[in-house]
């Protein structure tokens, strides 16, 4: 016991945790300094000053110790509780003018103000702990249950002064008399653990031979009865109104936390063992399940000095006592393994082994998470980086888990008290989801891929209605042209006006369809007088930052692309009245025109040189004119029938209505493909045998309806035939199918159409659009045949296929290229041409697009330019930038299909027994936070 306390251990249990602690408040220092007015940052030095000067004196002390062979002594302990203790009291009461009231939610860490407490408490159990070893006499059981009673007073005196004297009696004790009483509740707290564990102490160490006379009877009820108790209450088992499914301190419902539960208290009550092979097998057995024992003593350690409140206001709450008792009576009873153990065997292999052994849990764990990280990202990438040449079909049973683990990490990860699991929800946030999350959509999306029990349908987006009051009044074109480069470069300075009569702050919302070869190159807000330029941030990011300062009320812009060539472009608040001025810059290679909602720009003056074709090193631009000129193209259609083989499907109705069709003589099949799509797409040649080839198919998972299309379309473009594709979709179910908002950036690999079909039973055609709403019929009674003429052009030995639509194109030479940095220049329009031209092969090749995704979010930084993957935002403080920074680099460093956060509304607050439990050291940071913001 007395290696314990060892000087060691010092650096372990205090210096390591505050230099933790100084690094995670140094990180949340470095974003809000400039917010920050002048008392404030005066108070983050004078405590991290003292913080410190005692983790400097700490570790000065230990290594005085070291030298000089001394164990802790018993002053140090004192004064280490009494200092560290007013410490954390002073900070908590304090916290409110050290974060400063102006800073949002959103831009401090979350739980910033348990961080002083949580890595703190070691050293304050650890002196804890000394004091009761100094204090205790060598032998002494009547002291033990003096102890015990001692403790049980303290509540049983708490719950008198509450139920009883506060009724009869409402003195308004003043400020000094306020902080009395929370010293004197603080002194008593530490009082009624030093005497619980105390007792505890000498029960279980100073009378063992009594207690081995009747281990059963003490150790069932604290190894078993009372963690299985702890487990049920806090997942609500026992009591409906106290607990919950999601946990009181965390989700522990996995059924191994109760699995283990009972493990590990069976090998802590079994007698000792005379075979000492049988022996070493529970000390192994006791080795493993110590980690378990002592991951309850870290998740419930900084709750205890709260245990008093918990046991007045409800009293099963001593179970929250149960995890830091279990541990001493592991601790005993593995020392005692070694002691006897060590007649057979080494002590070097003896504490060899239980290292390995105490190992094993963790590793098991890593083992689980790391298998979960691969079928994550094997999923990720089927769904937004898929190769077309391949099929996945996971594990059902580890995709669910995979999908309910992200929720949970999703929503642990906004700092929700009673969700997740403690220490393992931000492991499995770490390891598996690299700090970021799964978005509802992507995982509602996943479940229904797959069909998933947990389907709860797919929230798709919705765009955002622009406030007719907020509009534009005033716009001004200034362009300018570059003879060396042959470009243009032009800003649009726009005035926008709040019309309404409403105190409410308006948004302006809009979104431009850019010109084909045209791109933006710089973003300007004016916030207030100053003139703020656009930072050219990753997309994920920007959108994350504005949505957070946006319900804030504060002054963010922002562009971004929503589909191909379609950005949407928002501003944010606008006052009654209020005016504000924005601008774009604009790249382009001949003028053109831009319509923002009613106004008709034109960007660039009359043509200086005659338009010509500009062949670059990986695509060619086209200009309007000289398209119109090319010859026209006659491909002829064949038909590719897209046929619902899900879950919801039926095998009569693909062939009732496949009938139907071919029946009415008016379409020739010849050439025709089927494509038999659910999770995976399958596609063969339409034969005279479709029946058996339809018969056969496994009905399984849910329509992937966006993956066949963009497949096809795919290889369509790659195949470079002379027919083109004719879309027709077989389903009855067609709303059930996964789609996405548009296929509008897959419209160059067809140029004759726009639409798809919908077969009905009867055997007619219903038109769908493919560049809006695919899911949604546009008529009934629509004829099959092309929208648009296209023309040919030949370039290279190969053919390309061009809609004549009055617009420039972008034709891609090869559509699998490297793209060096050394062809990326500022503002270049040539640059901003190869991005285009890079974005396209990543749609026609998007197994290679998360490979390229961290290079093209550099380009874009390199360029200036805007591209798919980036957001041009503007933020009106230096601490919104910063955030913007941090956030972007977890991006950046993370999977390029996972999120940044979800726009969800504000989850509910905790329930009443957690605030119960931190009212004791945040009340009165709470009743000041609550009157500064009544004062505004």
């Amino acid at each position: 016991m007395r290696n314990l306390f060892n000087p060691w251990w010092l650096f372990i249990i205090n210096t390591l945790p505050i230099c933790i602690l100084f690094f995670l408040y140094g990180a949340q220092y470095s974003i809000i300094q400039s917010e920050l007015n002048p008392e404030s940052i005066f108070l983050w030095k004078v405590f991290g000053g003292i913080l410190g000067c005692m983790a400097l004196l700490n570790a000065a002390y230990t290594v005085y110790l070291i030298i000089r062979k001394k164990p802790v002594s018993l002053w140090y302990a004192a004064v280490a509780l009494c200092g560290y203790t007013v410490f954390l009291y002073v900070m908590m009461i304090h916290y409110d003018d050290l974060i400063g009231g102006a800073i949002p939610d959103w831009m401090i860490a979350e739980n910033l103000p348990l961080y002083p407490l949580t890595f703190l408490m070691p050293t304050l159990a650890f002196v804890m702990a000394e004091l009761i070893y100094k204090l205790t006499p060598s032998r002494s059981s009547q002291a033990g249950w003096l102890s015990l009673a001692g403790a049980v007073s303290i509540p049983l005196l708490f719950f008198f002064y509450i139920s009883v004297i506060s009724s009869l009696w409402h003195p308004d004790p003043g400020r000094f008399g306020t902080h009395a009483l929370f010293l004197l509740f603080i002194a008593l707290t530490l009082g009624f653990l030093f005497l619980l564990f105390r007792a505890g102490y000498i029960l279980v160490y100073k009378n063992s031979d009594r207690l081995n006379k009747y281990a059963l009877v003490w150790k069932v009820p604290f190894a078993i009865v009372f963690p299985l108790l702890g487990l049920a209450l806090n997942q609500g088992l026992l009591y409906n109104d106290f607990g919950s499914s999601n946990g009181l301190f965390g989700n522990f419902g996995d059924p191994w936390f109760f699995i283990l539960a009972v493990v590990n208290g069976i090998l802590l009550c079994l007698p000792p063992l005379r075979k000492k092979r049988l022996r070493l097998a529970v000390f192994t057995g006791r080795s493993i399940t110590f980690s378990y024992t002592l991951y309850f003593f870290f998740v419930l350690l900084p709750y205890l000095p709260l245990s008093i409140i918990a046991i007045i206001a409800f009293g099963l709450g001593f179970l929250m006592l149960s995890p830091s008792l279990l541990i001493v009576v592991h601790v005993r009873e593995l020392w005692q393994d070694i002691r006897d153990l060590s007649v057979f065997y080494s002590k070097k292999l003896l504490y060899g082994l239980l290292a390995l052994s105490f190992l094993v849990l963790p590793g098991l764990i890593t083992a689980t998470y790391m298998h979960d990280r691969q079928e994550l990202f094997a999923i990720l990438e089927y769904m937004d980086y898929p190769d077309y040449s391949k099929t996945y079909e996971p594990d059902r049973k580890t995709l669910l888990k995979v999908v309910r683990n992200s929720q949970h990490t999703q929503v642990a990860s906004r700092g929700r008290v009673s969700f997740g699991t403690p220490f393992l929800s931000t492991f499995y946030h770490w390891l598996v989801m690299d700090n970021l999350v799964l978005s509802n959509t992507k995982m509602e999306k996943i479940e229904r891929v797959f069909a998933l029990p947990e389907h709860v349908g797919l929230q798709r987006r919705q765009n955002e209605p622009q406030e007719a009051e907020v509009r534009i009044n005033h716009s001004e074109v200034s362009s300018k042209y570059d003879e060396a480069s042959g470009t243009w470069r032009s800003w649009v300075a726009l005035e926008i006006t709040n019309y309404s009569t409403s105190d409410q702050n308006g948004e302006y919302i809009t979104t431009l369809n850019l010109p084909q070869g045209c791109y933006i190159s710089d973003y300007y807000l004016y916030v207030g007088d100053r003139k703020e330029y656009g930072i050219l941030a990753e997309k994920k990011s920007a959108l994350w930052v504005y949505t957070q300062i946006r319900g804030y009320r504060r002054d963010p812009g922002i562009l971004y692309y929503l589909t191909v060539n379609k950005v949407a472009f928002r501003v944010f608040p606008f006052l009654k009245g209020e005016v504000r001025r924005t601008g774009i810059e604009f790249v382009h290679k001949e003028p053109v025109e831009l319509i923002i909602d009613d106004h008709t720009l034109m960007l660039g003056e009359a043509q200086v040189l005659d338009s010509e074709i500009i062949d670059g090193k990986h695509a060619v631009y086209i200009p309007s004119d000289r398209k119109a000129a090319l010859p026209p193209a006659n491909r002829t259609p064949y038909y590719h029938f897209i046929i619902d083989a899900s879950v919801r499907a039926s095998h009569d109705h693909i062939i009732s209505a496949m009938d139907a069709f071919s029946k009415a003589g008016t379409e020739r099949l010849e050439g025709a493909q089927i494509s038999l799509v659910n999770s995976t797409v399958r596609t063969m040649d339409y034969t005279e045998k479709w029946r058996e080839q339809v018969a056969g198919i496994t009905l399984e998972n849910g329509f992937f309806a966006e993956r066949a299309m963009r497949q096809i379309l795919a290889r369509h473009y790659q195949d470079n035939a002379p027919a083109y594709p004719v879309m027709i979709v077989i389903s009855d179910s067609l709303s059930e199918g996964i789609w996405p908002e548009s296929f509008a950036d897959m419209q160059f690999a067809v140029p004759e159409s726009s639409a798809f079909y919908h077969l009905q039973p009867d055997g007619s055609l219903r038109t769908h659009s493919l560049i809006s709403e695919p899911s949604l019929p546009v008529t009934n009674d629509r004829l099959l045949s092309r929208e648009f003429d296209v023309v040919q052009w030949e370039h290279e030995g190969k053919v390309h296929y061009l809609r004549l639509d009055g617009r420039a194109s972008v034709v891609l030479k090869n559509d699998l290229f490297t793209l060096p940095e050394a062809d990326i220049h500022e503002k270049s329009w040539q640059s901003a041409l190869a991005l285009q031209a890079k974005q396209m092969a990543h749609i026609l090749h998007p197994e290679v697009a998360g490979d390229e995704w961290l290079q093209m979010v550099k380009y874009s930084f390199l360029s200036k330019v805007m591209t798919p993957a980036t957001s041009y935002i503007v933020v009106e403080t230096e601490a919104q930038k910063a955030m913007l920074m941090k956030k972007q680099e977890e991006v950046l460093s993370g999977n390029p299909s996972l999120d940044a956060g979800e726009d969800v509304a504000r989850m509910s607050e905790p329930e009443w027994y957690i605030l119960a439990a931190l009212l004791i050291l945040f009340i009165y940071y709470r009743q000041r936070r609550a009157a500064k913001r009544s004062a505004v």
